[in-house]
């Protein structure tokens, strides 16, 4: 979800970049398409799909998401990876470091769920942030959301690719 947050228009970007080139290709070099007929009424309609600059954009998504991402500046602090969970001192200084890691950050990205407010922990760090920079951007990803539309897409992709 946060590889999409802050790589997905980048990776959108390889995407078109790549379907129009095979898209290009498929038509100068008349890479095989199947035929498909569909019915219509009592005759049908024959037509060659191609289907090149789609697994082109597919694989120019993936690949964005993967390997751009990885050539990017963007760094990210995850608390709860972070943050030593298991060894007291360890959490103790991990979390006296949080002001410092918010310091320098640009933006706060809350992965919200159910009863994210209702921690305390979690209600700190979004005021410490807020205090710490007042020009600086929060953006709320809602997860159940996050998980609905990589559904969708999932679903988009078999739909297309059968």
């Amino acid at each position: 979800i946060l590889r999409l947050h802050f790589f997905g228009a980048r990776a959108f970007r390889w995407s078109v970049v790549a379907a129009c080139i095979m898209l290009i290709a498929s038509i100068c070099f008349e890479l095989p398409a199947p035929r498909v007929a569909v019915p219509i009424g009592p005759a049908s309609v024959v037509f060659d799909v191609n289907f090149w600059p789609f697994i082109a954009g597919t694989a120019g998504i993936i690949l964005g998401l993967l390997v751009d991402s990885r050539l990017g500046s963007e760094l990210a602090f995850l608390d709860m990876a972070c943050i030593c969970q298991t060894d007291a001192q360890k959490k103790a200084e991990g979390i006296n470091s949080i002001p410092a890691f918010l310091r320098r950050t640009n933006e706060l990205v809350v992965l919200l769920s159910d009863g994210y407010f209702s921690r305390a922990w979690c209600s700190f760090e979004v005021a410490m942030f807020a205090s710490l920079n007042p020009n600086g951007e929060v953006s709320v990803l809602l997860l159940d959301m996050c998980t609905r539309v990589a559904i969708c897409s999932f679903c988009n992709w078999l739909a297309c690719a059968l």
